[in-house]
């Protein structure tokens, strides 16, 4: 939280009384210091109390949402450099270019792509988060039109994708938030010469602002200034692409990367106010889809908040979101499956029975290389906290005692009429005391799932009893 949990206490009504779910007040204190409850859940705190321990325990990056509905993007809240220091809040966005001066065939091909790109991995969705309309033509009207196709196009789920609007020129900005303003654009951006009027735009329609500068010392002042004229959710912009305004020579990747560390660094370390905002860059243009897929990952992975691609090729996207969903998971919760029987393609009662761990990434595995063998079958799914295989057996949360209980009370006993069931090769010690435990016939498969498609081939029909 930021303050010791006697500060705390010294501003807590002290008067025991449990309703915040605790003993005292003073384990009120402590749990607020850990981050373990919010100061909410105190009834009788003054507004005064409530006002400093608030702004005390705020994240020291500010919480920044673009987009409305199931595309809602929120970003910022981070509180560490690095995620098994606690976790990552909120992942890095990506977002694919998309220019007023395109056709619409290249327009409708950009846009098609996001829409490709929405996969699922492991049990969990990957996608393309928005896109950045930037105004090439220097056209009102035409930029305007721009946003309200691919507003009209972009629609997920019944509602469109957010949108970064991208010019230096007010007007521009305006005629684009007065089409798509209701779905919470971000406004990119302000500059020391036009910071006023598009701060000015950002309180009309109530939309997140991007400020730029060349270096830190820049965007810190500009921050300032854009927050004293009423803006409170801001996004930085290191200007690593000079596509927009003139910036001179353009920063080489090292140079944006420290950047990014050093914000990040002053932000969360030394709680540098000004620069307490999610960043985001723009990739440079004229690079191979290639370079531009490394330098991207590298960019989500220190620390840009945003990444705005400029090749929409799904060649380029789909590495980058693998990953970032590998960066962004949270070490401290592996990703899980529920518990129980899963059949894979349509299994009579003559199909093979298998079992795994519940890590998601475990399951995800051996269920495609059945399913890619074609062989219906049952694959159960024991509870080991979301440890993979051997790392369950070695902690003792996969035991053979566990795994003949949950032969017992799954109820794969009243789906198959044999008593045969494949564990993984990995856990072979286990398969004796298994088999006198549960009197299943038990079977030792391969260490890679990868050759189950064989293995049962091979030897199911041979060993099942």
């Amino acid at each position: 939280m930021g303050l010791a949990a006697l500060e705390i206490y010294k501003h807590l009504p002290k008067k025991n009384c449990m309703e915040c779910g605790v003993q005292t007040c003073l384990a009120f204190a402590m749990a607020l210091s850990q981050g373990k409850t919010q100061i909410e859940k105190c009834p009788y705190l003054t507004e005064s109390a409530r006002e400093y321990l608030g702004s005390a325990s705020a994240p020291p990056m500010k919480l920044v949402k673009i987009g409305k509905g199931v595309h809602e993007v929120l970003l910022g809240e981070e509180t560490v450099m690095f995620r098994h220091e606690k976790t990552f809040y909120h992942q890095g966005a990506i977002a694919l270019l998309i220019k007023d001066t395109m056709s619409k065939d290249e327009i409708d091909r950009i846009i098609s792509n996001a829409k490709l790109a929405r996969i699922e991995r492991v049990g969990v969705l990957m996608k393309v988060d928005m896109f950045g309309v930037m105004c090439s033509s220097g056209d009102v009207e035409k930029y305007a039109e721009c946003v309200r196709y691919v507003q009209d196009k972009g629609v997920i789920d019944g509602v469109p994708l957010p949108m970064v609007l991208m010019s230096e020129k007010p007007e521009v900005i305006d005629g684009g938030l007065k089409i798509t303003n209701e779905y919470r654009p971000l406004i990119h951006g302000a500059t020391f010469d036009n910071y006023k009027e598009m701060a000015g735009l950002a309180k009309k329609y109530k939309c997140p602002l991007v400020v730029r500068g060349e270096d830190i010392e820049k965007l810190s002042e500009l921050s300032e200034k854009v927050k004293r004229e009423g803006v409170d959710e801001i996004i930085l912009d290191i200007e690593y692409d000079s596509a927009i305004g003139n910036i001179g020579n353009r920063k080489s990747l090292g140079d944006a990367i420290s950047d990014l560390t050093k914000i990040r660094r002053l932000a969360l370390k030394k709680k540098h106010k000004a620069l307490g905002y999610p960043t985001m860059v723009i990739m440079q243009d004229g690079k191979c889809y290639e370079e531009e897929s490394l330098e991207a990952s590298s960019f989500l992975m220190k620390y840009s908040g945003i990444v705005v691609l400029r090749h929409a090729e799904l060649d380029a996207i789909f590495p980058i979101l693998v990953m970032r969903q590998n960066i962004f998971t949270d070490p401290q919760k592996p990703i899980q499956v529920k518990p129980g029987i899963y059949e894979i393609g349509r299994p009579n009662e003559d199909a093979p029975v298998l079992i795994t761990t519940n890590f998601s990434l475990t399951y995800f595995c051996v269920a495609s290389d059945i399913d890619n063998a074609k062989i219906p079958s049952y694959l159960l799914v024991i509870d080991t906290d979301g440890l993979s295989v051997l790392t369950a057996y070695a902690a003792g949360k996969w035991t053979a005692e566990q795994t003949a209980e949950f032969l017992q009370k799954c109820g794969i006993e009243n789906r198959v009429k044999h008593r045969s069931i494949i564990i993984p090769g990995l856990v072979a010690r286990m398969s004796g005391k298994l088999a006198e435990k549960s009197s299943w016939n038990v079977l030792v498969g391969p260490k890679e799932s990868a050759a189950l498609g064989a293995y049962i081939k091979n030897e199911w029909a041979k060993k099942k009893k």
